[in-house]
C-alpha cells in the first residue's frame, strides 16, 4: 500500500471522493459529511482507519476549507471548479468535524500515519515525509480554524 506523497489531492482516496462528488454533484456536501463522519465515528468498534479513508478525509477537510474561502494553494482545478459552483461557506459544525477528522487521521493508530512513519524511516526515503505531512496538515488546520 502506498500514497503518492503528502499532497492531499494526489492520492486514491482523494480521487475517489472527487469522482463520487462529480458523479452526484447535488449531494457533494452530504458526501463530504459522510466521509468526515466515517473518520470521526467509525462504523464499527475497532475499525481501522485505512489509507483510503484517511486520504479521503483529508481531501474532504480541504474542500471544507476551500468552501469557506481558505483553499489550499495546491487545490486542483477540478476541485476549484466544484467549489466555485457552491455557495460560499459551510456551517460551523462541518468545519469542526473537519478539524476533528484531521486530528483523528494524524493519530499513530491510523494506517496513513504508520505508512508515512515507515516511509520516513526508510534509508531510501527522499526526505522526512512525516515532517512534510505534518506541515501540510498543520496548514490545513490553520485554514480551517480561521474559518470558524
Amino acid at each position: 500500500m502506498a500514497v503518492n506523497g503528502v499532497n492531499p489531492f494526489h492520492n486514491d482516496g482523494a480521487g475517489d471522493l472527487m469522482m463520487e462528488i462529480q458523479n452526484d454533484p447535488a449531494y457533494g456536501l452530504e458526501i463530504i459529511s459522510e466521509i468526515l463522519e466515517a473518520v470521526i465515528n467509525p462504523p464499527v468498534e475497532g475499525f481501522e482507519l485505512d489509507v483510503d479513508i484517511c486520504t479521503a478525509g483529508i481531501a474532504a477537510a480541504e474542500l471544507v476549507a476551500a468552501l469557506n474561502g481558505n483553499p489550499s494553494p495546491d487545490l486542483p482545478e477540478h476541485y476549484a471548479e466544484w467549489v466555485g459552483d457552491k455557495p460560499t461557506g459551510t456551517d460551523k459544525a462541518m468545519i469542526a468535524d473537519s478539524l476533528k477528522a484531521v486530528e483523528r487521521i494524524r493519530q499513530k493508530d491510523t494506517e496513513l500515519y504508520q505508512l508515512f512513519e515507515e516511509t520516513s524511516e526508510s534509508p531510501h526515503s527522499p526526505g522526512d515525509l512525516m515532517v512534510e505531512w505534518a506541515t501540510v496538515l498543520n496548514d490545513l488546520v490553520k485554514r480551517l480554524q480561521s474559518s470558524l
